[in-house]
């Protein structure tokens, strides 16, 4: 089950449907069309719950549930609500009941935000006591975001899902947590299991405005109809007190896995796998591939977590190299004595899932720079991968094909190598030549990669005409953190001259790339850099005759 949504530049309108994917045949179905409905989650195995956000402005939403071998005459709504809910999650505890989550803003009481009841204010200016305005281009809202948890089950006479009293109940009540993590986080900063739920939160006692240390923390709960939770208990990590996140629960409900950096004021720090492997024994945490030196063999940054079947692996998501790549381990720090391996090879996977409760295989979705969706199923045991539906073939129905990707490596401003990718035109001839657009990245802790975008697509460029190169110099991720790290207090040296050097690498190297005619881009960190741009005829090289900048910061 999945959710599609369209805009046409004809009737600039944004179009939007919930369909059913057949695994076997590949083919899809639509359950729904309206743009209104979002976040489809399976609360059995052929029905759905999903939000159906129908005002304009936020302040009505509902909660709705139907079954999708007769979607229209089953759908039903669950309950109404004043404000706008989000980050829908279920799991089904048996004996027809099901666990719920969902997120959704508070009143200053803990109760959910009553924003039909809210009066108008009579000028658009904001009043803060604090100086933690903004974070990124979102202002700090007036109504924190929490958790809030129930139990839904069928009625008897209607056969249609109600929440069991007393509702709704928020789990962050009384404290001055918030989850998600704002401004960007979402449904992966919490999950709920067999005994309890648990979050992500900022720690309350720092400022936020220099601070981004967030703990993990567990609330247990038996039936998930408890009016007054226990309090969140934080799990204490030792001397990682940084950044958390990717909290998941194992089948089972008794044991935990979830990231965490180490540096408190490092929101780039490398990501470490941590396993409770009891939940009702909180002070056993331990470290996946843990070393005496506090740096962690694996020198990859783990993000998402999936938990087999039998809960005896993880699978995790993980970037390398300009890819996003399932990794298998052991589900026991313990038993990972080896380093991972990947399972996928190209592309950037997003989510990973079990196939079935009877099926070791996984469902893939991912992206490439040459399809923006695609389904695939993956044994991890034999790394053998099926595509099942390329959904809405974007980048195939232009006529992009693998072929028009390349990369190549170029030695950077020191005892070290640079990566970069290539896009070409879809009808490339090598013994022609073509203008450069040589892309810079953004972060800067960020790198470019083998993965669909509508906000950087370099096949826009590359369709016209262009041969697009997109280097990762120093402070790019996916390459080890000792990379990542190096661009501290260097943000226009170093990286500036691992631009520089492969600005001459495809002068040098490839004849069908006119550099005498090149354009350079970049936002955020790439505009900054943008400004000493290797393509910039005042700085590097002399024959550059021309040079776009496009450039814009974050404050």
């Amino acid at each position: 089950m999945y959710l599609v949504s369209q805009y046409s530049f004809e009737s600039h309108s944004k179009t939007s449907a919930i369909k059913l994917l057949d695994i076997s045949s590949g083919n899809s179905t639509e359950l729904f069309s309206n743009p209104a409905y979002s976040e489809p989650t399976w609360i059995s195995d052929h029905e759905l719950a999903f939000v159906n956000g129908a005002s304009d402005n936020d302040a009505v939403s509902y909660l709705m549930a139907a079954d999708v071998e007769d979607p229209s005459s089953s759908l039903h709504t669950v309950q109404g609500f004043k404000c706008a809910i989000s980050n829908l999650k279920a799991k089904v505890l048996g004996d027809g009941t099901v666990a719920l989550a969902l997120t959704a803003p508070t009143s200053n009481s803990g109760k959910m935000h009553d924003a039909l009841g809210e009066k108008e204010p009579h000028s658009t200016g904001k009043v803060y006591s604090s100086l933690f305005v903004r974070h990124w281009d979102h202002y700090v809202p007036k109504h924190r975001n929490a958790v809030f948890y129930g139990a839904l089950k069928k009625d008897d006479k209607s056969g249609k899902y109600e929440l069991q009293g007393p509702g709704l109940t928020n789990a962050l009540a009384g404290t001055k947590l918030e989850c998600p993590v704002p401004p960007f986080g979402g449904a992966e900063d919490f999950d709920i299991g067999k005994k309890g739920l648990v979050f992500v939160s900022k720690d309350p006692e720092l400022n936020p405005a220099m601070w981004t240390k967030t703990d993990v923390y567990y609330v247990p709960l038996g039936t998930f109809t408890e009016e007054n939770p226990p309090a969140p208990q934080p799990i204490k990590t030792g001397v990682l007190q940084g950044y958390s996140g990717s909290p998941t629960f194992s089948h089972d409900g008794n044991k935990l896995a979830f990231t965490r950096m180490r540096h408190r004021q490092y929101e780039s720090d490398k990501t470490r796998l941590l396993l409770v492997p009891d939940i009702g024994d909180l002070s056993n945490v331990q470290e996946f591939y843990k070393t005496d030196d506090g740096e962690g063999a694996w020198d990859l940054r783990p993000e998402n977590i999936v938990w087999s079947n039998d809960d005896t692996e993880v699978y995790v998501t993980a970037e390398e190299k300009g890819r996003q790549l399932v990794w298998k381990l052991p589900s026991s720090p313990l038993h990972a004595k080896e380093l991972p391996e990947p399972l996928t090879a190209w592309g950037a996977v997003g989510t990973v899932a079990n196939l079935s409760r009877d099926d070791r295989r996984l469902f893939l979705t991912s992206t490439s720079l040459i399809d923006n969706s695609s389904y695939s199923i993956l044994d991890p045991d034999s790394k053998d991968k099926v595509l099942v539906s390329s959904v809405s073939k974007e980048g195939k129905s232009f006529g992009l094909t693998r072929a028009q990707f390349d990369e190549f490596w170029y030695k950077g401003d020191g005892d070290y190598n640079c990566h970069a990718l290539v896009m070409k035109p879809s009808n490339f001839d090598p013994s022609k030549t073509y203008p450069l657009a040589f892309l810079i990245h953004g972060g800067p802790q960020g790198a470019w990669g083998d993965s669909w975008s509508t906000r950087w697509n370099p096949a826009i460029f590359a369709e016209q005409g262009y041969v697009v190169v997109m280097p990762n110099p120093t402070g790019s991720t996916g390459y080890g953190q000792k990379y990542v790290n190096d661009i501290a207090l260097n943000w226009g040296g170093r990286p500036y001259n691992d631009l520089v050097k492969c600005f001459e690498y495809i002068a040098e190297k490839f004849s069908y790339v006119d550099t005498n005619n090149a354009v350079a881009l970049g936002a955020s960190y790439g505009g900054y850099m943008i400004s000493e741009s290797p393509a910039s005829p005042t700085h590097f090289p002399a024959n550059t005759i021309g040079a776009l900048t496009v450039s814009y910061y974050y404050s």
